[in-house]
């Protein structure tokens, strides 16, 4: 089996692992939206029937200039304001 495909199916299974273990933290906190930020891959949501419980995944490219870098965590950070319902403060 070529290295690239071993290395896609850990990918996967440490993605799962990770949604899984976001969900318990969800199901204990009683929280409606949990967020993963990853280095690399595809951002998603996933919604679990039943439970209304949303998962978020959240990427950000490390090797972007800074400009572009701090774009990618403003809108994740705007992301998870907007679902806890919350209100962004900004610190100056």
């Amino acid at each position: 089996m070529p290295s690239s495909t071993r290395s896609t199916r850990r990918r996967r299974r440490l993605a799962i692992g990770d949604l899984y273990q976001l969900l318990a933290y969800c199901t204990a906190l009683d929280l409606r939206d949990g967020h993963l930020v990853y280095v690399g891959g595809v951002p998603a949501t996933h919604t679990l029937r039943g439970a209304g419980t949303r998962l978020h995944v959240h990427v950000v490219d490390l090797s972007a200039d800074t400009p572009s870098l701090l774009g990618d965590v403003h809108r994740i950070v705007s992301q998870v304001v907007a679902c806890s319902g919350g209100v962004e403060t900004a610190e100056g």
